[in-house]
């Protein structure tokens, strides 16, 4: 009896390093796995999510070209960004000249495309100095003028032409129902016009 007591002993024995053996093994596996899905987590982190919002582009400003005449220190052809004011073009051409009249344009007026403005001298006659439309025109097509006659135009078709109002237009026909006008440049001998105003007006006129 004895003997098959020491017997079941040293079985229950082997078989207790065995599992325990194969227990630890298993462990080490398990351990030695997780150590590759450890580091590739940590090398390749999830990517930020798509949230569907893209970056946006700002578009540029579309431009104009306004056109700038008389009592301005640099008068031309300027191109500025769509939306901005008359002050803003008349700092760009340097400002008023010292015989400038600033009650001659509306600083405050939107610039659109293909715009005159003309700034008056202070010896100029303003019918409606606030009123912007008498003092921004819209270029027209160059390819075909419609030029008056300034020895035959009527007090109508003259008051159309940039700064000259009717007070000035009466003083026009005055001039040449005494002397014909024999070029263009002639009308800067009606009192009220200068060269500005000359300027602004002489590729609307002719004499013939």
């Amino acid at each position: 009896m004895k003997r098959i007591l020491d017997r079941l002993r040293s079985n229950d024995l082997a078989y207790s390093r065995t599992f325990g053996a194969i227990l630890l093994g298993v462990l080490i596996i398990m351990w030695y796995l997780s150590i590759p899905a450890n580091n590739t987590t940590q090398n390749n982190p999830s990517p930020t999510p798509n949230l569907g919002f893209e970056p946006t582009h700002t578009p540029e400003p579309s431009i104009v070209t306004i056109y700038l005449v008389g009592e301005i220190a640099n008068p031309g052809v300027y191109e500025v960004p769509s939306g901005s004011l008359v002050n803003y073009v008349v700092k760009m051409a340097g400002g008023f000249t010292e015989n400038a009249n600033p009650m001659s344009v509306n600083l405050a007026y939107e610039l659109k495309e293909n715009c005159m403005i003309i700034i008056s001298s202070i010896n100029e006659e303003i019918a409606e100095p606030f009123v912007s439309s008498k003092v921004l025109y819209p270029l027209e097509d160059t390819s075909k003028p419609k030029l008056i006659n300034i020895n035959k135009a009527s007090l109508t078709d003259l008051c159309t032409l940039p700064g000259i109002g009717e007070a000035t237009a009466k003083r026009i026909i005055q001039y040449r129902e005494k002397t014909s006008f024999a070029n263009i440049e002639d009308i800067m001998n009606v009192s009220g016009i200068g060269q500005s105003k000359f300027d602004a007006i002489k590729d609307l006129i002719t004499v013939e």
